[in-house]
Protein backbone atom coordinates (compact mmCIF):
# COMPACT_ATOMS: atom_id res chain seq x y z
CA UNK A 1 0.00 0.00 0.00
CA UNK A 2 2.54 2.17 0.71
CA UNK A 3 4.20 1.48 -2.55
CA UNK A 4 1.12 2.56 -4.54
CA UNK A 5 0.54 5.45 -2.33
CA UNK A 6 4.10 6.53 -3.48
CA UNK A 7 3.59 6.08 -7.32
CA UNK A 8 0.90 7.86 -6.93
CA UNK A 9 2.54 10.66 -5.34
CA UNK A 10 5.03 10.33 -7.85
CA UNK A 11 2.31 10.54 -10.84
CA UNK A 12 1.05 13.55 -9.49
CA UNK A 13 4.21 15.39 -9.29
CA UNK A 14 4.68 14.50 -12.74
CA UNK A 15 0.78 15.68 -13.90
CA UNK A 16 2.21 18.80 -11.92
CA UNK A 17 5.57 19.58 -13.62
CA UNK A 18 4.16 19.03 -16.87
CA UNK A 19 0.41 20.49 -16.56
CA UNK A 20 1.06 23.51 -13.80
CA UNK A 21 4.47 24.05 -15.07
CA UNK A 22 5.61 27.37 -12.47
CA UNK A 23 8.93 27.73 -13.73
CA UNK A 24 7.98 28.11 -17.32
CA UNK A 25 5.38 30.51 -16.75
CA UNK A 26 7.80 32.44 -15.16
CA UNK A 27 10.41 32.42 -17.82
CA UNK A 28 7.48 33.57 -20.72
CA UNK A 29 7.07 36.64 -18.62
CA UNK A 30 10.64 37.50 -18.48
CA UNK A 31 11.01 38.69 -21.82
CA UNK A 32 14.72 36.83 -22.12
CA UNK A 33 15.21 37.16 -18.90
CA UNK A 34 15.00 41.05 -18.62
CA UNK A 35 12.04 40.90 -16.11
CA UNK A 36 11.18 39.51 -13.18
CA UNK A 37 7.39 38.37 -12.83
CA UNK A 38 6.82 39.85 -9.40
CA UNK A 39 2.60 39.01 -9.86
CA UNK A 40 0.24 37.27 -12.03
CA UNK A 41 -3.31 36.30 -11.20
CA UNK A 42 -5.09 34.87 -14.28
CA UNK A 43 -8.28 33.02 -14.18
CA UNK A 44 -10.56 31.36 -17.12
CA UNK A 45 -13.13 29.34 -15.54
CA UNK A 46 -14.70 27.87 -18.87
CA UNK A 47 -10.66 25.86 -19.47
CA UNK A 48 -11.40 22.11 -19.18
CA UNK A 49 -7.02 22.60 -18.60
CA UNK A 50 -5.89 25.46 -16.65
CA UNK A 51 -7.70 27.37 -15.49
CA UNK A 52 -6.67 29.45 -12.49
CA UNK A 53 -3.08 30.49 -11.69
CA UNK A 54 -1.76 33.30 -8.85
CA UNK A 55 1.85 33.59 -8.40
CA UNK A 56 2.82 36.94 -5.78
CA UNK A 57 6.66 37.62 -5.33
CA UNK A 58 8.31 38.37 -1.26
CA UNK A 59 11.29 39.65 0.10
CA UNK A 60 12.48 36.99 2.58
CA UNK A 61 15.05 36.89 5.68
CA UNK A 62 17.33 33.91 5.81
CA UNK A 63 15.25 33.08 9.16
CA UNK A 64 11.74 33.08 7.17
CA UNK A 65 13.20 30.49 4.52
CA UNK A 66 15.08 28.32 7.09
CA UNK A 67 11.99 28.07 8.83
CA UNK A 68 9.78 27.18 5.85
CA UNK A 69 12.28 25.30 4.39
CA UNK A 70 11.90 22.86 7.14
CA UNK A 71 8.45 22.90 8.02
CA UNK A 72 6.46 20.12 7.06
CA UNK A 73 2.98 22.37 7.93
CA UNK A 74 0.97 22.96 4.68
CA UNK A 75 1.44 26.79 3.62
CA UNK A 76 -2.34 27.41 3.45
CA UNK A 77 -2.39 30.24 1.18
CA UNK A 78 0.15 31.84 3.05
CA UNK A 79 1.31 34.20 0.65
CA UNK A 80 -1.77 34.55 -1.56
CA UNK A 81 -4.81 34.52 0.00
CA UNK A 82 -7.36 37.32 1.11
CA UNK A 83 -4.77 39.82 2.80
CA UNK A 84 -2.53 38.11 1.67
CA UNK A 85 -0.55 37.32 5.30
CA UNK A 86 -2.15 35.42 7.65
CA UNK A 87 0.32 36.64 10.49
CA UNK A 88 0.31 40.41 10.05
CA UNK A 89 -1.90 43.11 10.08
CA UNK A 90 -4.19 45.90 12.16
CA UNK A 91 -7.34 44.24 12.75
CA UNK A 92 -6.95 41.19 14.52
CA UNK A 93 -10.64 40.79 14.53
CA UNK A 94 -10.93 40.53 10.59
CA UNK A 95 -8.58 40.44 7.09
CA UNK A 96 -5.45 41.00 7.73
CA UNK A 97 -4.13 43.96 5.05
CA UNK A 98 -1.80 45.79 6.22
CA UNK A 99 1.99 44.68 4.98
CA UNK A 100 4.72 44.77 7.59
CA UNK A 101 7.99 46.54 5.60
CA UNK A 102 11.33 45.19 7.08
CA UNK A 103 10.00 42.09 8.72
CA UNK A 104 10.68 38.56 7.91
CA UNK A 105 8.79 38.33 4.95
CA UNK A 106 7.02 41.09 3.10
CA UNK A 107 5.20 41.89 0.34
CA UNK A 108 6.95 43.25 -3.13
CA UNK A 109 3.24 42.98 -4.90
CA UNK A 110 0.38 44.06 -2.31
CA UNK A 111 -2.24 41.65 -3.99
CA UNK A 112 -5.34 42.95 -2.35
CA UNK A 113 -7.16 46.26 -1.36
CA UNK A 114 -7.20 47.33 1.47
CA UNK A 115 -10.79 46.18 2.29
CA UNK A 116 -9.47 42.17 1.18
CA UNK A 117 -12.52 42.40 -1.15
CA UNK A 118 -10.71 43.18 -4.35
CA UNK A 119 -7.86 42.25 -6.66
CA UNK A 120 -5.51 45.19 -7.54
CA UNK A 121 -1.90 44.83 -7.32
CA UNK A 122 0.39 47.40 -5.70
CA UNK A 123 3.80 47.55 -6.29
CA UNK A 124 5.62 47.69 -2.69
CA UNK A 125 6.53 51.52 -1.28
CA UNK A 126 9.82 50.42 -0.28
CA UNK A 127 11.10 49.69 -3.68
CA UNK A 128 9.32 52.55 -5.53
CA UNK A 129 11.04 54.75 -3.12
CA UNK A 130 14.33 53.34 -2.75
CA UNK A 131 14.92 53.99 -6.56
CA UNK A 132 11.98 57.01 -6.74
CA UNK A 133 9.70 55.54 -9.57
CA UNK A 134 7.68 57.51 -10.85
CA UNK A 135 4.38 56.23 -11.17
CA UNK A 136 1.99 56.85 -14.58
CA UNK A 137 -1.43 55.26 -15.02
CA UNK A 138 -2.77 54.40 -18.71
CA UNK A 139 -5.69 52.41 -20.13
CA UNK A 140 -5.40 49.04 -18.49
CA UNK A 141 -1.84 49.67 -18.10
CA UNK A 142 0.55 51.27 -15.23
CA UNK A 143 4.22 51.65 -15.29
CA UNK A 144 7.19 53.12 -13.17
CA UNK A 145 10.13 54.80 -14.60
CA UNK A 146 13.17 55.94 -13.51
CA UNK A 147 14.69 59.20 -13.65
CA UNK A 148 17.65 58.10 -11.62
CA UNK A 149 18.77 55.88 -14.57
CA UNK A 150 16.45 57.55 -17.43
CA UNK A 151 14.97 53.99 -17.80
CA UNK A 152 10.88 53.60 -18.60
CA UNK A 153 9.24 50.44 -18.04
CA UNK A 154 11.37 49.63 -14.70
CA UNK A 155 7.83 47.90 -13.50
CA UNK A 156 4.92 47.23 -15.55
CA UNK A 157 1.55 46.25 -14.34
CA UNK A 158 -1.05 45.13 -17.14
CA UNK A 159 -4.65 44.59 -16.42
CA UNK A 160 -7.03 42.46 -18.83
CA UNK A 161 -10.31 42.68 -17.35
CA UNK A 162 -10.86 42.77 -13.76
CA UNK A 163 -9.50 39.36 -12.57
CA UNK A 164 -6.14 39.13 -14.60
CA UNK A 165 -3.13 40.73 -14.07
CA UNK A 166 0.40 41.01 -14.73
CA UNK A 167 3.21 42.25 -13.01
CA UNK A 168 7.03 42.04 -13.81
CA UNK A 169 10.20 44.72 -13.17
CA UNK A 170 13.48 44.56 -14.79
CA UNK A 171 15.69 41.93 -13.55
CA UNK A 172 18.59 44.32 -12.69
CA UNK A 173 16.69 45.83 -10.11
CA UNK A 174 14.85 43.41 -8.10
CA UNK A 175 18.56 41.83 -7.77
CA UNK A 176 19.93 44.76 -7.00
CA UNK A 177 16.87 45.39 -4.02
CA UNK A 178 17.35 41.73 -2.84
CA UNK A 179 21.03 42.92 -2.02
CA UNK A 180 20.07 46.13 -0.63
CA UNK A 181 18.07 44.72 1.91
CA UNK A 182 19.81 41.15 1.44
CA UNK A 183 16.45 39.36 1.15
CA UNK A 184 15.97 36.52 -0.84
CA UNK A 185 13.20 36.54 -3.42
CA UNK A 186 10.08 34.01 -2.73
CA UNK A 187 7.56 34.06 -5.33
CA UNK A 188 4.30 32.12 -3.76
CA UNK A 189 2.35 29.94 -6.40
CA UNK A 190 -1.09 28.67 -6.49
CA UNK A 191 -2.50 27.37 -9.66
CA UNK A 192 -6.14 24.87 -10.44
CA UNK A 193 -6.40 22.02 -13.19
CA UNK A 194 -9.92 20.70 -14.28
CA UNK A 195 -12.94 20.71 -12.45
CA UNK A 196 -12.93 21.92 -9.46
CA UNK A 197 -16.33 20.15 -8.28
CA UNK A 198 -14.68 16.66 -8.83
CA UNK A 199 -14.67 14.29 -5.71
CA UNK A 200 -12.78 11.20 -5.57
CA UNK A 201 -10.48 9.47 -5.05
CA UNK A 202 -7.92 11.54 -3.75
CA UNK A 203 -4.21 12.30 -3.70
CA UNK A 204 -1.92 13.93 -1.49
CA UNK A 205 1.99 14.98 -2.19
CA UNK A 206 4.41 17.08 -1.79
CA UNK A 207 7.16 18.26 -4.34
CA UNK A 208 10.90 19.80 -2.56
CA UNK A 209 13.78 20.71 -3.93
CA UNK A 210 15.91 22.47 -1.17
CA UNK A 211 16.30 26.03 -1.18
CA UNK A 212 14.97 25.94 -5.10
CA UNK A 213 10.97 25.39 -4.75
CA UNK A 214 8.84 23.67 -2.52
CA UNK A 215 4.93 22.77 -3.75
CA UNK A 216 1.91 20.89 -1.75
CA UNK A 217 -0.61 19.01 -4.13
CA UNK A 218 -3.87 17.83 -3.98
CA UNK A 219 -5.04 15.88 -6.74
CA UNK A 220 -8.14 13.86 -7.69
CA UNK A 221 -7.56 11.19 -10.36
CA UNK A 222 -9.84 9.10 -13.39
CA UNK A 223 -9.49 6.39 -15.50
CA UNK A 224 -7.66 8.63 -17.90
CA UNK A 225 -5.16 10.61 -15.43
CA UNK A 226 -7.00 13.66 -13.11
CA UNK A 227 -10.00 15.62 -12.95
CA UNK A 228 -8.65 18.31 -10.85
CA UNK A 229 -5.18 19.68 -9.99
CA UNK A 230 -4.33 22.10 -7.22
CA UNK A 231 -0.80 23.13 -6.27
CA UNK A 232 0.63 25.69 -3.96
CA UNK A 233 3.52 26.69 -2.71
CA UNK A 234 7.00 28.64 -3.58
CA UNK A 235 10.08 29.55 -5.15
CA UNK A 236 13.20 30.58 -4.34
CA UNK A 237 16.33 32.88 -5.44
CA UNK A 238 19.17 33.82 -3.01
CA UNK A 239 20.44 36.95 -2.46
CA UNK A 240 22.79 37.86 -5.39
CA UNK A 241 26.60 37.64 -3.66
CA UNK A 242 28.04 40.64 -6.09
CA UNK A 243 26.61 44.87 -5.72
CA UNK A 244 24.08 45.77 -7.83
CA UNK A 245 24.31 49.00 -9.96
CA UNK A 246 22.97 51.42 -7.30
CA UNK A 247 26.27 50.55 -5.10
CA UNK A 248 27.65 54.17 -6.60
CA UNK A 249 24.60 56.22 -5.47
CA UNK A 250 24.98 54.96 -1.87
CA UNK A 251 21.48 53.30 -1.91
CA UNK A 252 20.55 51.21 1.49
CA UNK A 253 21.66 53.08 4.86
CA UNK A 254 25.19 54.38 4.78
CA UNK A 255 27.53 53.22 7.60
CA UNK A 256 27.01 56.78 9.02
CA UNK A 257 23.68 57.18 9.04
CA UNK A 258 23.13 53.29 10.26
CA UNK A 259 25.22 54.51 12.96
CA UNK A 260 23.23 56.85 14.07
CA UNK A 261 19.93 55.05 13.60
CA UNK A 262 20.97 52.47 15.53
CA UNK A 263 21.08 54.75 18.92
CA UNK A 264 17.42 56.25 18.45
CA UNK A 265 15.21 55.35 20.89
CA UNK A 266 11.36 56.48 20.89
CA UNK A 267 9.25 56.76 24.36
CA UNK A 268 6.18 54.78 23.09
CA UNK A 269 3.75 52.27 25.12
CA UNK A 270 5.87 49.91 25.94
CA UNK A 271 8.82 51.97 27.37
CA UNK A 272 11.88 52.80 25.23
CA UNK A 273 12.21 51.18 21.88
CA UNK A 274 14.60 51.49 19.44
CA UNK A 275 13.01 51.68 16.00
CA UNK A 276 16.12 50.06 14.11
CA UNK A 277 15.51 46.75 16.07
CA UNK A 278 12.16 46.88 14.62
CA UNK A 279 13.05 47.68 10.94
CA UNK A 280 15.79 44.81 11.25
CA UNK A 281 13.03 42.12 11.85
CA UNK A 282 12.87 41.97 15.76
CA UNK A 283 8.86 42.63 15.68
CA UNK A 284 7.97 39.64 18.30
CA UNK A 285 8.43 41.03 21.29
CA UNK A 286 5.29 43.59 20.88
CA UNK A 287 7.69 46.75 20.06
CA UNK A 288 6.16 46.99 16.27
CA UNK A 289 2.68 47.45 17.66
CA UNK A 290 4.20 49.64 20.14
CA UNK A 291 2.46 53.32 20.08
CA UNK A 292 4.95 56.83 19.56
CA UNK A 293 3.46 59.59 20.25
CA UNK A 294 4.86 63.16 18.68
CA UNK A 295 4.59 66.88 19.14
CA UNK A 296 2.39 67.82 16.10
CA UNK A 297 5.13 70.38 15.07
CA UNK A 298 6.94 67.70 13.29
CA UNK A 299 4.21 67.67 10.29
CA UNK A 300 5.37 71.18 9.33
CA UNK A 301 8.80 69.76 7.11
CA UNK A 302 6.53 67.79 5.56
CA UNK A 303 3.65 70.41 5.12
CA UNK A 304 5.94 72.79 3.64
CA UNK A 305 7.84 70.70 1.35
CA UNK A 306 6.86 71.12 -2.54
CA UNK A 307 4.52 68.57 -3.90
CA UNK A 308 4.08 66.84 -0.47
CA UNK A 309 0.63 65.90 0.99
CA UNK A 310 -0.23 66.15 4.20
CA UNK A 311 -3.91 64.92 5.21
CA UNK A 312 -6.65 62.93 6.69
CA UNK A 313 -7.39 59.84 4.76
CA UNK A 314 -11.33 59.02 4.59
CA UNK A 315 -11.43 56.56 7.69
CA UNK A 316 -10.09 60.00 9.37
CA UNK A 317 -6.03 59.08 9.88
CA UNK A 318 -2.88 60.46 9.24
CA UNK A 319 -1.74 59.81 5.30
CA UNK A 320 1.66 61.55 4.65
CA UNK A 321 2.79 61.83 0.95
CA UNK A 322 6.45 63.27 0.69
CA UNK A 323 9.88 62.33 -1.61
CA UNK A 324 11.09 60.68 1.55
CA UNK A 325 8.24 59.80 3.61
CA UNK A 326 5.10 57.30 3.03
CA UNK A 327 2.95 57.11 5.87
CA UNK A 328 -1.01 55.97 4.77
CA UNK A 329 -3.97 54.41 7.02
CA UNK A 330 -1.47 54.20 9.59
CA UNK A 331 -0.91 57.81 12.01
CA UNK A 332 -3.40 59.06 13.93
CA UNK A 333 -4.13 63.20 14.39
CA UNK A 334 -4.84 63.73 18.03
CA UNK A 335 -6.84 67.00 18.67
CA UNK A 336 -4.63 69.99 17.44
CA UNK A 337 -1.43 69.21 19.57
CA UNK A 338 0.11 65.47 18.26
CA UNK A 339 0.20 62.62 16.19
CA UNK A 340 1.01 59.31 16.74
CA UNK A 341 2.36 55.88 14.68
CA UNK A 342 3.06 52.36 15.49
CA UNK A 343 6.30 51.65 15.19
CA UNK A 344 6.11 48.79 12.88
CA UNK A 345 4.07 50.93 10.83
CA UNK A 346 6.49 53.95 11.13
CA UNK A 347 9.61 52.27 10.12
CA UNK A 348 7.79 51.01 7.20
CA UNK A 349 7.33 55.05 5.64
CA UNK A 350 9.90 57.00 7.12
CA UNK A 351 13.55 56.61 6.60
CA UNK A 352 16.42 56.31 8.73
CA UNK A 353 17.68 59.57 7.49
CA UNK A 354 14.35 61.18 8.83
CA UNK A 355 14.12 59.41 12.54
CA UNK A 356 16.48 62.02 14.16
CA UNK A 357 13.41 64.82 13.14
CA UNK A 358 11.22 63.06 14.80
CA UNK A 359 12.88 62.04 17.97
CA UNK A 360 13.29 65.91 18.22
CA UNK A 361 9.53 66.25 18.37
CA UNK A 362 9.26 62.92 20.31
CA UNK A 363 6.87 62.93 23.41
CA UNK A 364 5.82 60.42 26.38
CA UNK A 365 2.92 58.33 25.43
CA UNK A 366 -0.12 60.01 26.53
CA UNK A 367 -1.98 57.05 27.41
CA UNK A 368 -4.07 55.01 24.95
CA UNK A 369 -7.90 56.55 26.47
CA UNK A 370 -6.43 59.67 26.56
CA UNK A 371 -5.19 58.89 22.56
CA UNK A 372 -8.78 57.75 22.12
CA UNK A 373 -10.51 61.26 22.76
CA UNK A 374 -8.21 63.49 20.88
CA UNK A 375 -8.75 61.31 18.03
CA UNK A 376 -12.22 62.07 18.30
CA UNK A 377 -11.82 65.65 18.95
CA UNK A 378 -11.18 68.76 16.79
CA UNK A 379 -8.03 68.91 14.87
CA UNK A 380 -7.00 71.38 12.33
CA UNK A 381 -8.22 69.78 9.06
CA UNK A 382 -11.76 68.81 10.60
CA UNK A 383 -12.38 72.31 11.89
CA UNK A 384 -11.53 74.20 8.51
CA UNK A 385 -13.80 70.93 7.03
CA UNK A 386 -16.58 72.61 9.15
CA UNK A 387 -16.07 76.42 7.94
CA UNK A 388 -16.46 75.28 4.61
CA UNK A 389 -19.52 72.67 5.22
CA UNK A 390 -21.15 76.23 6.98
CA UNK A 391 -20.43 78.01 3.68
CA UNK A 392 -22.70 75.44 1.60
CA UNK A 393 -25.14 75.31 4.23
CA UNK A 394 -25.45 79.09 4.14
CA UNK A 395 -25.88 78.77 0.74
CA UNK A 396 -28.95 76.51 0.85
CA UNK A 397 -30.70 78.73 3.38
CA UNK A 398 -30.31 81.77 1.11
CA UNK A 399 -31.83 79.66 -1.97
CA UNK A 400 -34.85 78.49 0.65
CA UNK A 401 -35.25 81.89 1.84
CA UNK A 402 -34.68 84.44 -1.29
CA UNK A 403 -35.22 81.53 -4.31
CA UNK A 404 -32.19 83.44 -6.41
CA UNK A 405 -29.83 81.48 -7.55
CA UNK A 406 -26.47 83.97 -7.17
CA UNK A 407 -25.67 82.50 -3.78
CA UNK A 408 -23.74 84.95 -1.02
CA UNK A 409 -20.87 82.51 -0.43
CA UNK A 410 -19.06 81.68 -4.34
CA UNK A 411 -17.94 78.41 -4.17
CA UNK A 412 -15.20 78.36 -7.35
CA UNK A 413 -12.92 80.72 -5.11
CA UNK A 414 -9.54 79.47 -5.37
CA UNK A 415 -8.97 78.88 -1.71
CA UNK A 416 -6.32 76.27 -2.04
CA UNK A 417 -3.39 78.27 -0.17
CA UNK A 418 -5.18 79.66 2.17
CA UNK A 419 -6.74 75.69 3.14
CA UNK A 420 -3.22 74.69 3.70
CA UNK A 421 -2.54 77.40 5.56
CA UNK A 422 -4.83 76.66 7.83
CA UNK A 423 -4.62 73.08 8.23
CA UNK A 424 -0.35 73.60 9.07
CA UNK A 425 0.42 71.74 12.49
CA UNK A 426 0.48 74.63 15.05
CA UNK A 427 4.18 75.01 15.71
CA UNK A 428 5.09 74.29 19.70
CA UNK A 429 5.83 78.38 20.46
CA UNK A 430 3.20 80.01 17.89
CA UNK A 431 4.08 84.22 17.49
CA UNK A 432 2.45 87.28 16.38
CA UNK A 433 3.33 86.07 12.77
CA UNK A 434 1.68 82.71 12.63
CA UNK A 435 -1.46 84.62 14.89
CA UNK A 436 -1.76 86.83 11.54
CA UNK A 437 -0.92 84.40 8.71
CA UNK A 438 -4.02 82.01 10.15
CA UNK A 439 -5.72 85.16 10.25
CA UNK A 440 -5.16 85.69 6.90
CA UNK A 441 -6.12 82.75 5.43
CA UNK A 442 -9.07 82.42 7.32
CA UNK A 443 -9.98 85.78 5.71
CA UNK A 444 -9.50 84.27 2.29
CA UNK A 445 -11.01 80.61 2.89
CA UNK A 446 -14.59 82.35 4.37
CA UNK A 447 -15.15 86.56 3.72
CA UNK A 448 -13.45 86.51 0.18
CA UNK A 449 -16.02 84.25 -1.08
CA UNK A 450 -18.30 86.53 0.11
CA UNK A 451 -20.27 88.18 -2.96
CA UNK A 452 -21.91 91.64 -2.63
CA UNK A 453 -23.78 91.88 -5.58
CA UNK A 454 -26.61 89.08 -4.07
CA UNK A 455 -26.66 90.51 -0.94
CA UNK A 456 -27.26 94.21 -2.05
CA UNK A 457 -30.09 92.74 -4.55
CA UNK A 458 -31.17 91.25 -1.60
CA UNK A 459 -31.43 94.26 0.86
CA UNK A 460 -32.74 96.31 -1.85
CA UNK A 461 -35.96 94.21 -1.83
CA UNK A 462 -36.32 94.64 1.42
CA UNK A 463 -36.65 98.29 1.24
CA UNK A 464 -33.19 99.89 1.53
CA UNK A 465 -32.47 102.36 -0.65
CA UNK A 466 -28.85 101.85 -2.89
CA UNK A 467 -26.99 104.93 -1.17
CA UNK A 468 -27.74 102.93 2.23
CA UNK A 469 -25.96 99.61 1.20
CA UNK A 470 -23.81 101.26 -1.43
CA UNK A 471 -20.76 101.44 0.76
CA UNK A 472 -21.09 98.52 2.44
CA UNK A 473 -18.48 96.17 2.79
CA UNK A 474 -19.14 92.44 2.23
CA UNK A 475 -18.92 91.46 6.03
CA UNK A 476 -21.13 94.34 6.92
CA UNK A 477 -23.72 93.20 3.61
CA UNK A 478 -23.79 89.49 5.55
CA UNK A 479 -24.44 90.97 8.98
CA UNK A 480 -26.93 92.87 7.96
CA UNK A 481 -29.06 90.14 5.81
CA UNK A 482 -28.22 87.87 8.54
CA UNK A 483 -29.93 90.67 10.91
CA UNK A 484 -33.17 90.90 8.41
CA UNK A 485 -33.25 87.14 8.30
CA UNK A 486 -33.42 87.22 12.43
CA UNK A 487 -36.12 89.39 12.67
CA UNK A 488 -38.22 88.32 9.50
CA UNK A 489 -38.48 84.70 11.40
CA UNK A 490 -39.58 86.03 14.38
CA UNK A 491 -41.96 88.36 12.78
CA UNK A 492 -43.84 85.27 9.56
CA UNK A 493 -46.33 84.33 11.89
CA UNK A 494 -48.21 87.63 12.03
CA UNK A 495 -47.64 88.47 8.76
CA UNK A 496 -49.41 87.66 5.48
CA UNK A 497 -46.32 86.67 3.56
CA UNK A 498 -42.38 86.41 3.91
CA UNK A 499 -42.08 89.63 1.91
CA UNK A 500 -44.24 91.45 4.48
CA UNK A 501 -42.42 90.26 7.49
CA UNK A 502 -38.80 90.91 5.47
CA UNK A 503 -40.03 94.54 4.65
CA UNK A 504 -40.73 95.03 8.32
CA UNK A 505 -37.49 93.28 9.38
CA UNK A 506 -35.54 96.25 7.29
CA UNK A 507 -37.71 98.75 9.04
CA UNK A 508 -36.06 97.58 12.35
CA UNK A 509 -32.32 96.91 10.95
CA UNK A 510 -32.33 99.83 9.73
CA UNK A 511 -33.83 101.69 12.80
CA UNK A 512 -30.90 99.73 15.05
CA UNK A 513 -28.51 101.29 12.35
CA UNK A 514 -29.46 104.49 12.45
CA UNK A 515 -29.52 104.24 16.42
CA UNK A 516 -32.97 104.69 17.35
CA UNK A 517 -32.95 101.42 19.31
CA UNK A 518 -36.68 102.77 21.02
CA UNK A 519 -38.48 101.48 17.97
CA UNK A 520 -37.33 97.97 18.17
CA UNK A 521 -39.14 95.56 20.89
CA UNK A 522 -36.55 94.25 23.87
CA UNK A 523 -36.50 90.66 21.71
CA UNK A 524 -36.02 92.23 18.23
CA UNK A 525 -33.02 94.10 19.82
CA UNK A 526 -31.72 90.97 21.59
CA UNK A 527 -31.70 89.26 18.20
CA UNK A 528 -29.79 92.15 16.09
CA UNK A 529 -26.96 92.45 19.06
CA UNK A 530 -26.29 89.26 19.12
CA UNK A 531 -25.96 88.91 15.46
CA UNK A 532 -23.84 91.91 15.68
CA UNK A 533 -21.72 90.01 18.38
CA UNK A 534 -20.88 86.86 16.00
CA UNK A 535 -20.03 88.90 13.44
CA UNK A 536 -17.05 90.76 15.49
CA UNK A 537 -14.67 87.30 14.74
CA UNK A 538 -15.10 88.30 10.88
CA UNK A 539 -14.02 92.60 11.66
CA UNK A 540 -11.24 90.74 14.04
CA UNK A 541 -10.47 89.00 11.26
CA UNK A 542 -9.99 92.41 9.30
CA UNK A 543 -8.57 93.98 11.54
CA UNK A 544 -5.74 91.23 11.90
CA UNK A 545 -4.70 90.77 8.26
CA UNK A 546 -4.23 94.29 7.67
CA UNK A 547 -1.55 94.12 10.33
CA UNK A 548 0.53 92.14 8.26
CA UNK A 549 1.94 95.11 7.04
CA UNK A 550 3.89 95.69 10.45
CA UNK A 551 6.72 92.98 10.08
CA UNK A 552 8.19 94.35 13.51
CA UNK A 553 6.64 91.94 16.62
CA UNK A 554 6.71 94.52 18.64
CA UNK A 555 4.22 96.29 16.52
CA UNK A 556 2.30 93.21 15.79
CA UNK A 557 2.02 92.55 19.61
CA UNK A 558 0.45 96.46 19.86
CA UNK A 559 -1.60 95.88 16.91
CA UNK A 560 -3.18 92.22 18.11
CA UNK A 561 -3.70 93.50 21.43
CA UNK A 562 -5.58 96.56 20.08
CA UNK A 563 -8.09 94.38 17.96
CA UNK A 564 -8.99 91.82 20.36
CA UNK A 565 -9.53 94.47 22.52
CA UNK A 566 -11.79 96.15 19.75
CA UNK A 567 -13.76 92.71 18.73
CA UNK A 568 -13.49 90.38 21.81
CA UNK A 569 -15.03 90.47 25.31
CA UNK A 570 -12.67 87.78 25.89
CA UNK A 571 -9.28 88.62 28.12
CA UNK A 572 -6.35 88.15 26.02
CA UNK A 573 -2.43 87.13 26.68
CA UNK A 574 -0.29 87.48 24.85
CA UNK A 575 1.87 84.63 25.54
CA UNK A 576 -0.99 82.23 24.82
CA UNK A 577 -1.05 82.67 20.70
CA UNK A 578 -2.18 79.15 20.37
CA UNK A 579 -5.13 79.73 22.50
CA UNK A 580 -5.61 83.20 20.42
CA UNK A 581 -5.10 80.96 17.17
CA UNK A 582 -7.74 78.52 17.81
CA UNK A 583 -9.76 80.79 19.12
CA UNK A 584 -10.44 82.32 15.54
CA UNK A 585 -11.18 79.32 14.40
CA UNK A 586 -13.81 78.53 16.89
CA UNK A 587 -15.24 81.81 16.90
CA UNK A 588 -15.74 81.82 13.27
CA UNK A 589 -17.15 78.53 13.45
CA UNK A 590 -19.93 79.64 15.64
CA UNK A 591 -20.57 82.43 13.69
CA UNK A 592 -20.86 80.42 10.67
CA UNK A 593 -23.30 77.83 12.14
CA UNK A 594 -25.54 80.33 13.30
CA UNK A 595 -25.85 81.52 10.17
CA UNK A 596 -26.40 78.05 9.02
CA UNK A 597 -29.19 77.68 11.37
Amino acid sequence: MANKQSDDAKKLIEFVVANLDFAKIMENYSRGGEYTLLFLRTEDPELDGLRLVWMNAWLASDEHIAEIESSSAHLQGRYFQHGFHPGYGTNPQGSFYEPIYGGSAEPLILGWSADGKEIDPELSQEFERCYNLTRTDENQKTVWDSWKEALDEVVVLEKHGSTNFVVTARTDFVRDFQHLRKRWLLVGVYGEWGNRMAGEPRTWAVHHEAQKCKLHLFGIRDDSGYKYVEAQGYFLFPVPLEEGFSAGWGLGVPSGLKAIAEKIEFQTSVGRVKPWEVREGNRFDGHASATAAFDQEVLRRYQTEPGADVSLGNIGQLEITSKKVHLRRIAMLLGTEYVSAWVGDFVEGVPPSEWPHWQSFNIPFIGFESQKQLYEAKNLFRMVFGLIRQTRLINRRWLRITQDGRIPFNLEHNTEKDYKALTKALPRGPDAHELIDRAKALDGLIIERVGSTPLKAFLKLTGFATQEIEELGSIKLLSTFMMVVRIAEAAEEWHDSIKAALSYAHKKVASWQKGQSRDLASDELKLIELVARDFEIMFLLNDLRLLAAHPIATQLDRGVARAFRDHSREPIDLHQYRNLILCLYNDLADCLETCAT
